[in-house]
């Protein structure tokens, strides 16, 4: 026996010899059977469970260094019968000049097979601090918002294009009419036109103010001083006019005034000279009259200042004059009255 060589004892443990396949001591560095030299033998490793350290049984099994050696010299095996059959036919193991294996190394084969064709489990990512993840949820939750207000807007925008293009801002002429004192009822065609085109607050109010200046200005007609029977008839026009485009209640109120103001100045007269009297009717083709003297009123409103065979002094005491009413001249030859020269 060489220094190398360790007696065998039978309570030592065994291993397998790598070369002849025959169990010799773990201690040993030469087999004592075919004296081939074996690996310095090595100390256990020793290999804690998670059982072992308190948790749950581990799904696999975990062999101790000899076997992992043990495994390791039956693949070479396994090789050199791979490279064999390449080389020729199949040679049964007993012709490879190694023993069968007993029942232990068949089932360590068996195991050692079943757990090289197992797949490694893929690698565990590292789990991200819970800061960053948050900072992560609140950059999505705002570029989620943000596409949603920009989808949005787009909608409006497309439902605000489906109204068709839009027209011209129309311009109201009305309020250059009456800054620059022109015609009323220009006025009131203007605002009229432009409220029609832009029914806008802005718009109603001009209209208001033309309607205003519009009845201002006939006013300033059935109240002129010096007057004339024109201004009369120039009134009735215009109101006549106005009626037909606008239906305001201010517009009806002072067209009556005008109609009014034109059926007592339509009235009819004859003289009695010899009683300084005259027969007063409403108009040539009524049928009820009046005899008023002077001083009395003609329909209660004209006062009669003198009366002659040709003309009957008259003062409208409804209408202002210079330093009174209104002084009229009844011609009665002609049938018409006149303003006092």
């Amino acid at each position: 026996m060489t220094d190398t060589d360790v007696p065998y004892r039978e309570q030592d443990d065994m291993r397998l010899c790598p070369i002849c396949r025959m169990p010799i001591s773990v201690l040993a560095t030469r087999c004592r059977h075919c004296g081939g030299e074996v690996a310095r033998p090595r100390k256990k490793e020793a290999s804690l469970t998670i059982r072992d350290l308190g948790g749950d049984a581990p799904a696999s099994y975990t062999p101790s260094g000899d076997v992992i050696e043990a495994i390791e010299a039956f693949r070479a095996e396994v090789l050199s019968g791979q490279q064999a059959e390449k080389a020729g036919p199949e040679v049964p193991q007993g012709d490879l000049g190694l023993p069968a294996l007993d029942a232990s190394s068949r089932d360590l084969m068996e195991f050692a097979l079943g757990s090289s064709s197992v797949a490694t489990p893929p690698p565990r990512t590292a789990r991200q601090p819970a800061g960053v993840s948050r900072l992560l949820l609140g950059l999505g939750v705002a570029v989620a918002v943000l596409f949603c207000l920009v989808f949005a807007y787009r909608i409006v925008e497309g439902l605000r294009g489906d109204t068709g293009p839009q027209g011209p801002v129309f311009h109201n002429r009305a309020p250059e009419i009456m800054h620059t004192q022109g015609s009323g009822i220009e006025a009131l065609r203007a605002a009229l036109e432009a409220f029609s085109n832009a029914p806008s607050s802005e718009n109603r109010e001009i209209l208001d103010e033309a309607r205003d200046y519009f009845v201002k200005e006939i006013d300033g007609l059935l109240n002129a001083d010096p007057w004339e029977v024109d201004l009369l008839q120039k009134a009735s026009r215009l109101t006549s006019e106005a009626i037909t485009i606008d239906n305001d209640a201010r517009i009806r109120e002072v067209r009556q005034q005008v109609l009014d103001e034109f059926a007592a100045y339509s009235m009819f007269l004859r003289v009695k000279p010899d009683e300084k009297a005259v027969i007063f009717k409403k108009s040539a083709d009524a049928v009820d009259e009046e005899v008023v003297g002077v001083g009395d009123l003609l329909g209660g409103r004209f006062e009669v200042l003198n009366v002659t065979p040709r003309q009957v002094r008259l003062e409208d005491t409804r209408r202002a004059g210079r330093g009174g009413g209104r002084l009229l001249i009844y011609w009665v030859e002609r049938g018409r009255l006149a303003p006092a020269g």
